[in-house]
């Protein structure tokens, strides 16, 4: 074998592989099912064990998901049509965790695990199903790699991009799905590209078909990876003519690609219409987890102490390098790359809800970006011996630096999603984090069980409103009610007719100028009977745009107020402002009632706890 050609490369890519495998095996998930991952996942359990892929008989999934803790909030489906739930995930992962998912099943079946879809055997199942769908990634890599570069080029660029850089996390320690998957797709996706337009064949267009249909089924937003084989090797009009050309001669290859893409999507778009009613679902209804396009943040995702690409993974600052310099030597298949990696960080850049370590949405993409690191390393080998053992001693350094800020990501010295400038530097070096350089990280939100207000006194404290329902307004007069009252001679009447109180609104700019502010909400409310306490709830809710978003509300009712009916009892919200999209996004408070007979609320009152300056 060390006789062979490229010998050098295959064995670095080996022992990537055996290191990679050691580590993640011994370093398994307290449960790899679970938040993003738990839902893309369940279309197989729902389907082929439960029979229910809409979710109606509910208690079943609430009931595992208390066994297993695969979320503490269901933030993975939205409502669909008579009582189903619609998962927000597309299917395309759904098919790459099947493997898994069967040999799981299998196993289950005949041991003393329970075959419920959760359990140890789907847990190992699935872990092992990541690994091979990873490595095999790997390998592509080095294939495509061997195209442009001679063998020392490669196992260098497999080494700085596998080990130096924040994939190397997600292969290991991190949770491999979706990204680890994509850069997978992605380097098969590559190859069938070159071997296509080396020599067209139908074979490798329907590779191409299956690999674009799989990226595109597991995040839609990668369809601009077709830019690749449509732009590759074109470098101006003329060559983008022969390249239409090329297309209409092998039309019956295109036709079978986009057939093979168009059968993936099929399932979706069937599981859409029956759970959703509608074969179009748009599953990012959410504000605080979608595109905005208009609006995109380039200096805080690449840059931004929080994850910034840049900052948790500075050797791709050498890939982006190597795209000049590609782009002098081959420049046909430099601007496929250019466009694709602008558009890909104008994408990231966009979305609200895409942090992580080193923005770990850029990793699908290394699958191209490992092509300019090989430019990059091969330009590097050519220099004088000084400028080399410099550089490199620098990029030694840097893979170092990434496998320690790794490991620090692993034992929890990198937070998942709290860093700032702040604590990056004061822990830099450490392994254990002081009390103190806690203090620098930003809040902890905490779960909605779990969200009150207990350190009042670390913050400034004004009332926003009061409102005591005493001088009757034009647009609700009829409902200011002498009836029942907790102070003064009013109160506010709600019944069938007036299911919404006034509501109190104000924009999150007149808030605070910190990124978050705690807002309680309180008002004594007056019901004589307990089924109406159910029914009427103090809603707490921010909107951007109309659409809303961070929604929280509890009833008179609720277990935790000690409500009794035919009495004034207290109600109370504490909210913590989630992570704005944009400060003129508005907190609205309000009382919300569904029942018939009246029901009265008074004194209402909103209070701000914020920490800007005095």
């Amino acid at each position: 074998m060390l006789k062979k050609p490229n010998r050098i490369s295959f064995l670095i890519a080996l022992a990537i592989a055996v290191t990679f495998s050691i580590i993640r095996l011994n370093n398994p998930h307290n449960n790899i099912i679970s938040h993003d991952y738990y839902g893309s996942y369940l279309y197989l359990p729902n389907a082929f064990i439960y029979n229910d892929i809409g979710m109606k008989d509910f208690h079943v999934f609430d009931s595992l998901n208390k066994v297993y803790r695969n979320t503490p909030v269901y933030y993975q489906f939205s409502a669909g049509k008579d009582g189903q739930r619609v998962l927000r995930y597309f299917t395309g992962l759904t098919y790459l965790f099947s493997p898994g998912f069967t040999v799981g099943h299998l196993v289950a079946l005949h041991s003393d695990f329970p075959a419920d879809g959760f359990s140890k055997p789907y847990q190992r199942a699935l872990l092992v199903n990541g690994l091979i769908i990873g490595l095999i990634g790997l390998f592509f890599a080095r294939k495509i790699l061997l195209h442009f570069f001679n063998d020392t080029v490669t196992g260098i660029s497999l080494l700085l991009l596998f080990v130096g850089s924040n994939i190397a996390y997600f292969y290991t320690y991190g949770n491999d799905a979706p990204h680890v998957y994509l850069f997978s797709l992605y380097t098969i996706f590559l190859w069938a590209t070159i071997k296509w337009h080396q020599q067209p064949g139908i074979k490798t267009a329907a590779l191409l078909g299956l690999m674009g249909g799989l990226i595109i089924m597991t995040r839609p937003s990668e369809m601009m990876a077709m830019i690749i084989p449509v732009f590759w090797g074109t470098t101006n009009l003329k060559s983008l003519r022969e390249r239409g050309l090329l297309f209409i001669r092998h039309f019956r290859h295109v036709l079978v690609a986009l057939l093979i893409i168009i059968i993936l999507a099929i399932p979706q778009i069937i599981y859409w219409k029956i759970v959703s009613g509608s074969y179009i679902f748009f599953p990012y209804d959410d504000p605080a987890s979608s595109l905005q396009l208009s609006n995109p943040k380039f200096i805080y995702t690449l840059f931004g102490f929080r994850k910034g690409w840049f900052v948790y993974s500075p050797m791709m600052i050498f890939s982006i390098v190597g795209l000049f310099i590609m782009f002098r030597r081959k420049p046909g298949y430099a601007w496929p790359i250019i466009v694709f990696t602008l558009l890909n960080i104008y994408l990231v850049a966009s979305f609200s809800s895409l942090i992580s370590y080193g923005w770990r949405a850029f990793i699908q993409s290394y699958a191209l970006l490992i092509i300019p690191m090989g430019f990059f390393v091969e330009y590097l080998i050519k220099r004088t011996t000084i400028v080399k053992k410099l550089i490199f001693s620098m990029l030694i350094l840097l893979i170092l630096l990434q496998l320690f800020k790794n490991w620090q990501l692993k034992i929890g010295v990198i937070d998942g999603s709290r860093m700032t400038r702040e604590y990056f530097f004061a822990t830099f070096f450490k392994l254990r984090p002081s009390p103190e350089d806690k203090k620098l990280l930003l809040i902890e939100r905490p779960l909605p069980a779990d969200e009150f207000l207990r350190n009042e006194e670390d913050y400034h404290h004004r009332v926003l409103a009061f409102f005591d329902f005493e001088t009757p307004t034009a647009s609700h007069k009829l409902y200011y009610d002498t009836t029942y009252s907790f102070t003064g001679r009013h109160s506010f009447r709600m019944e069938k007719s007036m299911p919404f109180s006034p509501a109190y609104s104000i924009e999150f700019r007149e808030l605070t100028s910190h990124y978050y502010a705690w807002i309680r909400a309180s008002a004594y409310a007056w019901a004589s009977e307990k089924h109406q306490m159910d029914k009427l709830r103090l809603v707490m809710q921010f909107s951007h745009k109309g659409r809303i978003y961070k929604y929280r509300s509890y009833a008179l009712g609720d277990q935790r107020y000690s409500a009794v009916p035919a009495e004034w009892n207290r109600i109370w919200i504490d909210y913590i402002t989630p992570e704005v999209v944009s400060n003129q996004d508005k907190l609205q408070v309000y009382f919300w009632y569904e029942g018939t007979e009246p029901v009265y609320i008074d004194d209402l009152k909103i209070e701000l706890f914020h920490k800007d300056l005095p």
